[in-house]
């Protein structure tokens, strides 16, 4: 990027030198420049007029894949220097940022950066605070009206700290809000989930073994900095009527596995959901502990009894959200890369014809292989199921023989 720069001086060559000029750096700027040294201190203003947000472009890392959009961005600036100090104030207004990268898109960004740099310390929020409004983000969970309050130091200190307030987003059909997150943090600041949708959450983290439905709230107490947690004693809970549903295969398979867990889990095919709790706490390496009392109706044939439910779940969130953007980036790379030779759908379907008439001419008697009948009989007691699930995420890509010779031949795919 050609880099140049006109500045005018005027005055004599020691002392009350003044200066007045323009600096840019190929389509970025001209900022204008003005001002004096006066002795030992220089001193000077500076204007930066309303420029598109796409003329820094080349200044993006090629590895952060990032295309900027639109957007206007203006500046100014007030600086007093020495040999010994340097010190500067003003503000950076962004309005209307666009910028899409290969997982997301960030649409409407609206920034205000008022500030004030003193001794290597930037004063964030002089006058008001920084202020940062987003229409939209599009990921693996669609945000949007994302909006954030910053006020402090930077680097913070205890005598000096730094402060975000007044977070809020709308997300999964309801709302996610921080009140204020002091750092250095010494209690943790509590994120709240209102009227969140467990239907949309469950879409996106694309689950297939249960469907939810309804509304669910909860309160997470959240470190950025602690030694063990990342959210300590946190609670969800439902504020109103809400659903499960066990998918059927993965249901009969349970039954046909253990027929004794099977009695449970035909319980737990469909049950209307009265009341919820949950603890939750997570640790700073990921794992996720979660335990669950439900009560509600549960239906199975034309049965319905009480049930109560206490479901005890392990995970690693940072793997299943690794997992879930893995499966999506391999997922799009094939699509836009790879073409499977002439004749492969071919080629599968008379293999699929051929293995399912192979199945449904083998001439053995399969009545034999069917699960043992279990009656369910409704109980006038409640039922009580004790639950308990750890999940272990492990990537197994398995592809079809055209496929792998195509990766085998190709090792600069990846």
């Amino acid at each position: 990027m050609t880099k140049t720069g006109v500045i005018k001086q005027h005055g004599s060559l020691l002392f009350n030198k003044a200066f007045r000029g323009t600096l840019h750096a190929g389509q970025i700027g001209p900022v204008q420049v003005t001002g004096r040294r006066d002795h030992q201190r220089l001193r000077g203003k500076a204007w930066w007029p309303k420029q598109s947000l796409t003329v820094f472009q080349p200044l993006i890392p090629p590895a952060w894949k990032m295309m900027l959009r639109s957007g206007m961005l203006h500046a100014q600036v007030a600086f007093s220097a020495t040999t010994h100090e340097f010190t500067a104030g003003g503000h950076a207004v962004l309005a209307g940022g666009r910028a899409w990268m290969p997982d997301n898109q960030i649409n409407g960004v609206n920034f205000v950066l008022p500030f004030r740099v003193s001794q290597g310390v930037w004063h964030l929020g002089t006058r008001r605070p920084v202020s940062l409004r987003i229409d939209e983000v599009i990921n693996q969970i669609t945000a949007r009206y994302l909006s954030a309050d910053l006020q402090g130091a930077w680097p913070w200190s205890e005598q000096s700290p730094l402060q975000l307030s007044n977070v809020s987003v709308d997300v999964l059909g309801g709302k996610v809000m921080i009140q204020q997150l002091r750092m250095p943090q010494h209690t943790p600041a509590l994120l709240r989930l209102q009227q969140l949708s467990s239907s949309e959450l469950i879409s996106a983290i694309n689950v297939k073994q249960f469907a939810l439905s309804g509304a669910f709230n909860g309160a997470l107490p959240l470190w950025l900095n602690n030694n063990q947690w990342i959210i300590q004693d946190g609670w969800l809970n439902n504020p109103g009527p809400m659903t499960l549903r066990l998918d059927k295969d993965m249901a009969d398979a349970l039954v046909n596995d253990n027929i004794a867990a099977g009695a449970a889990i035909n319980w737990l095919r469909y049950m209307e959901i009265n009341r919820s709790w949950a603890h939750i706490n997570m640790d700073n390496r990921g794992g996720l502990t979660l335990n669950a009392n439900v009560s509600g109706v549960s239906r199975f044939g034309d049965k319905r009894n009480t049930v109560h439910l206490n479901y005890a779940h392990q995970e690693n969130m940072f793997d299943l959200w690794r997992n879930l953007r893995f499966g999506d980036n391999v997922q799009t790379w094939f699509e836009q890369h790879v073409r499977l030779p002439a004749g492969h759908a071919e080629k599968q379907q008379v293999r699929n014809k051929n293995e399912k008439r192979a199945n449904g001419h083998t001439g053995r008697d399969h009545t034999d292989r069917l699960p043992p009948r279990l009656e369910i009989t409704a109980s006038k007691e409640p039922i009580t199921i004790n639950m308990n699930v750890k999940i272990e995420h492990e990537i197994h890509i398995s592809v079809d023989k055209d496929v792998e010779a195509l990766l085998k031949s190709r090792s600069d795919l990846f």
